[in-house]
């Protein structure tokens, strides 16, 4: 398989290269979390973002989307 130049930085970069980058996202949690993730790496590297995940995700899992997306509304309205 050709990777990309920055999969080889670590073993958790090339599992996400080989197995999510570039993968279409259906499940509206899928697009959550990438946008969440995205959002969050504003500033730090990729792989940073990576190995917090896990974090993300238990702090995000109690949250439902609805709820989030009201909230950002209110956010934005104000």
């Amino acid at each position: 398989m050709k990777r990309c130049a920055w999969a080889s930085d670590s073993a958790e970069m090339l599992v996400y290269h080989d197995k999510e980058w570039g993968v279409p996202k259906k499940k509206v949690s899928e697009l959550f979390e990438c946008l969440t993730l995205e959002i969050f790496q504003a500033g730090l590297s990729w792989s940073t973002v990576l190995r917090k995940r896990e974090a993300f995700r238990d702090d995000f899992s109690t949250l439902m989307l609805k709820k989030l997306a009201s909230l950002m509304m209110k956010i934005l309205k104000d």
